[in-house]
C-alpha cells in the first residue's frame, strides 16, 4: 500500500479514508489495513468502518444540517407563495367583486387562488427536481473527471423516492402557505369591491 504523501510530525493528518471495491471483503481490508497501520504509525492508530458510531454520529449530524437547511428553504418558498397570492387577492378585489356578482360562491373564488397556487407548486417542484438532477450529474461528471478512481466509491445517486416525495413536498407546501391568501379572497366584501370600479 503507498499513501500519496507522507506522514510525518510536519505533515499531521487527523483522518484518511479508504474505500473497498467489493463490500464482502471489508472486514479482511479492515484488518489488514489495522495491521499495517499499526506497524508503520504505532498503537495509536485507530481503525473505523463506516458502521461503526462515530462516522454514524457525523453522518447523522451532517444529515441533520442539511435538513435543517431544506426546511428553512422549504419555508421561504411557501411565505413567498402566501406574499404573492395576497399581493394578488388585494390587487384583484374588483375582479372577485365582480364574479361574486355574477354569481360566483365563495367556495368558487377560495378554488380559484388555491388552484392558482397549487400549479406554482407543480411548476416549482418540477423545476426543482430537473435542477437537482442536473447538478447530481454536473457533480459526478466532474468528479470522474477530476478523480476516476474516486469516482468509482464516490457516485451521488437520487433515488425515485427522493424525487416524488420532494415534488409531493412542493404541491402540498404551496396549498397549505395558499389558505390564507384563499379564504381572504372568499371573503372580500362585494358592496366594497364594486363601488371600487
Amino acid at each position: 500500500m503507498l499513501l500519496p504523501f507522507p506522514i510525518s510530525p510536519f505533515n499531521p493528518i487527523d483522518a484518511l479514508t479508504f474505500v473497498v471495491k467489493d463490500a464482502s471483503k471489508l472486514e479482511e481490508a479492515r484488518g489488514q489495513l489495522e495491521v499495517y497501520a499499526k506497524s508503520t504509525w504505532g498503537e495509536g492508530v485507530t481503525i473505523r468502518a463506516p458502521n461503526d458510531a462515530s462516522y454514524s454520529s457525523q453522518a447523522r449530524a451532517a444529515l441533520f444540517i442539511v435538513a435543517v437547511l431544506a426546511s428553512v428553504g422549504l419555508v421561504i418558498a411557501g411565505l413567498n407563495i402566501m406574499n404573492l397570492m395576497t399581493a394578488r387577492v388585494l390587487e384583484q378585489g374588483k375582479t372577485i367583486g365582480v364574479l361574486r356578482s355574477v354569481g360566483a360562491s365563495r367556495g368558487d373564488i377560495r378554488n380559484r387562488y388555491l388552484l392558482d397556487s397549487f400549479t406554482l407548486g407543480v411548476l416549482g417542484g418540477l423545476v426543482g427536481v430537473a435542477f437537482g438532477w442536473l447538478l447530481i450529474f454536473v457533480f459526478n461528471r466532474y468528479l470522474q473527471t477530476a478523480s476516476p478512481e474516486l469516482a468509482e466509491g464516490l457516485q451521488v445517486q437520487l433515488s425515485p423516492q427522493a424525487l416524488v416525495i420532494g415534488f409531493v413536498m412542493a404541491c402540498l407546501l404551496s396549498i397549505l402557505f395558499a389558505l390564507y391568501p384563499a379564504i381572504l379572497a372568499s371573503r372580500t366584501n362585494i358592496i366594497t369591491s364594486l363601488k371600487e370600479l
